[in-house]
């Protein structure tokens, strides 16, 4: 626990990290509460922002978060101050955090790729036929892999399962996923696994608007995706018999429907876990057999227009993403509830918005500190506006996992 030496600061702080382009700008010494970092208010750049409702919340120069504070808003700008605000904010007092001492555990099964970001350049313009493409980035990527990924960031323990090939590709998304902080012990790289890369290009049409290029493939050249799952009649109840003999995942996560995540799903329900499907559709036998085994099921209205299959559940949170104009959500046998999306006026790449979102509901829950069959609609509000808010944030930088 904290000794709240600065409690008088924590609503305070709060308050300065929001919407706060004028007050860091009318400072001489900034602070960043999640990282700690100290710096003069002359490293805050005309990149390190990001819109909301009413003006701008600036980014930490160092490690990208929105939890910048400086010396005008009255609040001492010291290692001892922001090591505390951040227990409070993040950390295990009663600010909500994830716990440091008993971190919440989720397990992950699904899409893992090897992402390449490419930008294409044109020197004489987008209406020209010159161009020039670099890459910015290869990195994990796919639904589950960047879930896990960003989970890991919030101080989850987050534990992805997933049979990968031992390509140098495949051993690179294990290696990506411990970098990011996952723990791997359950990810293989054999000959018979699968590894699917990612080539995500940036364009821009003739009159200047983005658009995105997404080709998929698998090492050795090939054009097609290779994907590996665990076989639901052996290999899915042996993973999960290792599994819960060293713990009992907090939440399971999965984006695909294969039957031996539906195996996984349905144990790990049993056993207490609050189990998140994140279909990419709604239509076949076993995506209604993935909902039905599920606590939360989230989908985005591009993939999953259609919402009346949720009628048939009564016991469920379901989430539907709307782009820019926010989401909705149907918890249990309540109506849907549409809340407002939250604008940017720089978005960069918006490939991991859903993933971002998914995240930070995932974060939101444990940090309400109550279980699933415990949350309320009213409790539901501010966990999704402020996932809402995190994605945002993020599609204000390239790749799928925005600022990492």
């Amino acid at each position: 626990m904290t000794d709240k030496k600065y409690e008088r600061y924590y609503d305070i702080a709060g308050k300065a990290s929001f919407e706060n382009w004028d007050s860091v700008m009318h400072s001489k010494l900034c602070g960043c509460y999640y990282c700690c970092s100290i710096f003069p208010s002359s490293r805050i750049t005309d990149d390190d922002w990001t819109p909301d409702l009413h003006g701008r919340t600036v980014l930490c120069p160092e490690c990208g978060i929105d939890a910048v504070i400086g010396d005008a808003s009255g609040i001492p700008i010291r290692k001892d101050v922001l090591e505390e605000l951040y227990q409070v904010k993040f950390g295990t007092d009663d600010g909500g955090g994830v716990d440091d001492e008993a971190p919440l555990r989720c397990v992950g099964s699904g899409n893992f790729n090897l992402d390449t970001v490419v930008v294409r350049d044109y020197p004489d313009g987008p209406a020209g036929k010159r161009f020039t493409e670099r890459t910015v980035a290869e990195e994990v990527g796919g639904t589950c892999g960047n879930v896990m990924c960003l989970l890991a960031n919030f101080g989850f323990e987050a534990y992805p399962q997933a049979c990968l090939d031992d390509s140098p590709e495949g051993r690179n998304i294990t290696a990506d996923l411990e970098r990011y902080g996952c723990d791997t012990r359950f990810v293989t790289n054999t000959p018979d696994g699968g590894t699917t890369l990612l080539r995500v290009t940036h364009k821009r049409n003739p009159d200047g608007s983005p658009r995105v290029a997404v080709r998929a493939g698998s090492p050795g050249g090939s054009r097609f995706p290779k994907r590996k799952f665990l076989r639901a009649r052996d290999q899915a109840p042996a993973f999960v018999d290792a599994l819960t003999a060293e713990f009992i995942p907090d939440f399971y996560f999965f984006d695909s429907p294969a039957a031996g995540h539906r195996h996984i799903a349905r144990e790990l329900r049993t056993r207490g876990a609050t189990v998140y499907f994140e279909p990419a559709a709604v239509a076949a036998k076993a995506d209604l057999e993935c909902v039905s085994l599920s606590n939360i099921v989230k989908f985005s209205a591009a993939e999953v227009p259609d919402i009346s299959f949720a009628d048939a559940f009564t016991d469920k949170l379901f989430v539907q993403t709307l782009g820019q104009d926010g989401l909705r959500f149907k918890l249990r046998d309540g109506a849907w509830h549409t809340l407002p999306g939250v604008p940017n006026g720089h978005v960069v790449d918006t490939e991991g918005a859903g993933d971002c979102t998914t995240a930070a509901i995932i974060c939101g829950i444990a940090r309400s500190g109550k279980h699933f069959g415990e949350l309320k609609e009213e409790d539901l509000v501010p966990i999704l506006n402020d996932a809402q808010r995190f994605a945002s944030r993020m599609v204000s930088r390239l790749g799928s996992k925005g600022n990492l």
